[in-house]
């Protein structure tokens, strides 16, 4: 697990985390892509910010985009007062070596139990 003050995700085997609190990248040093999470001030839906509903623990929308070189998949996540924005970038050739794995930490992704010692 990798915990913040505000959220927490399960980071699987052969992924690596950098970064604090505020951005955390998660990549796999083999790997083809970069999944960020940067904690923002909660603020309300634009128009632009409209995608999928998010089917995971915290609510939101989910969009991808893809064009010639760049695949992007980004998540905007409500929790504890404050916005996830989550993106995962990679070249479009290579979107399916990773996708279940960065689905599956995303779908992780939930408060922080600040219970817990």
């Amino acid at each position: 697990m990798h915990k913040t003050r505000t959220w927490e995700l399960r980071v699987l085997d052969g992924w690596e985390v950098e970064g604090g609190n505020e951005l955390v990248t998660l990549f796999k040093p083999d790997g083809v892509g970069m999944l960020r999470v940067l904690t923002t001030e909660q603020k309300p839906p634009t128009p632009d910010s409209t995608g999928e509903v998010f089917r995971g623990r915290l609510p939101g929308s989910v969009r991808t985009s893809a064009d010639m070189s760049t695949f992007r998949r980004i998540w905007s996540l409500s929790c504890r007062g404050q916005r996830l924005l989550i993106t995962y970038q990679c070249a479009s050739n290579n979107a399916e070596l990773e996708l279940a794995e960065v689905d599956e930490i995303v779908q992780s992704i939930s408060e922080t139990d600040h219970e817990k010692p």
